[in-house]
């Protein structure tokens, strides 16, 4: 999915203002992935297509 050698020792990644992240259809793979390479993230979303169980499952 993702490139490791663009992974720096403390990277950080915003997913902010470029849409709402909780509809692309791969966000628990991208999110999963970022978790396991330990780079921190940020988001933001207004929330209005959100479905609190589907977000969890």
């Amino acid at each position: 999915m993702f490139e490791n050698n663009f992974i720096d020792y403390n990277s950080e990644i915003a997913l902010y203002n470029w849409g709402e992240p909780f509809l692309h259809p791969l966000f628990k793979q991208i999110i999963k992935f970022m978790n396991s390479e330990n780079i921190k993230f940020i988001l933001s979303t207004n929330a209005s297509k959100l479905v609190f169980l589907t977000i969890m499952n």
